[in-house]
């Protein structure tokens, strides 16, 4: 950028930081990570500034952020699920269970049962199958992006129905 002068820059941080912010709050649903994601978006941004068409800079920026915070959160699944894998599982069932969240998944699956079919189906390759969401994009006949905007929308259906009762 303009020979290296990382001074014009600031101004696009103060700018978008904002919208990528939320965006990565989207993917995240933690404020520490987001802020993470941004921070490395910009920085993959600004070492790819060749890369740009010179067409609008937001979009752009925006698909930085998700695809930074989306690898991030595979990385932490994948970290997890090895990390989890390690411990000793005869002791994880008597801390986690309890009358009360007995009845919270007997709701969650009533819950489940009054979402239409595709959105069941998007719950099930995600949480279930662990797909990721080029995947599920794939195995839907969908895009990427409407796969992330479908379960948005679905999880927070099942918050409402879970909370309220049936739509």
């Amino acid at each position: 950028m303009n020979g290296g002068n990382t001074r014009l820059f600031t101004p696009v941080v103060q700018r978008y930081s904002g919208m990528m912010l939320s965006k990565a709050l989207t993917i995240t649903r933690n404020r520490d990570r987001a802020a993470e994601a941004v921070q490395m978006a910009f920085t993959k941004a600004y070492a790819n500034l060749d890369a740009w068409r010179g067409d609008t800079l937001g979009p752009w920026l925006m698909t930085i952020t998700m695809h930074t915070a989306l690898n991030m959160m595979e990385k932490e699944r994948r970290y997890n699920r090895y990390s989890t894998e390690a411990q000793p599982l005869e002791n994880v069932a008597d801390e986690t269970y309890s009358d009360e969240h007995e009845v919270r998944l007997q709701r969650m699956e009533q819950a489940l049962q009054q979402l239409s079919p595709d959105d069941r189906q998007l719950i099930s390759l995600h949480y279930f199958k662990k797909m990721k969401t080029d995947e599920m994009a794939t195995a839907m006949g969908m895009t990427q992006s409407n796969v992330l905007v479908r379960l948005h929308r679905v999880r927070d259906r099942l918050k409402k129905i879970m909370n309220h009762g049936e739509e």
